[in-house]
């Protein structure tokens, strides 16, 4: 897989999320990883900062269901 790596990261996220691989997904993110999905205040971050680390974007994926990972 070639390309810039934004692309790389984008394409990894998305074949993690198509196989289901949570584990695969959660790799991507360094420890100190920023999630704003949506950017600024929403139900999923009243404060809009986000989620910081990788347990917290496993806990957006849960809460928010934003992928279904098994």
């Amino acid at each position: 897989m070639g390309g810039h790596l934004a692309r790389v990261a984008a394409q990894r996220s998305m074949d993690a999320v198509r196989g289901r691989a949570k584990d695969d997904w959660l790799a991507l993110f360094t420890e100190d990883a920023v999630v704003e999905d949506p950017v600024g205040p929403s139900h999923f971050s009243p404060d809009g900062t986000g989620h910081r680390g990788r347990d917290a974007s496993l806990v957006h994926v849960r809460v928010g269901k934003v992928l279904a990972l098994g």
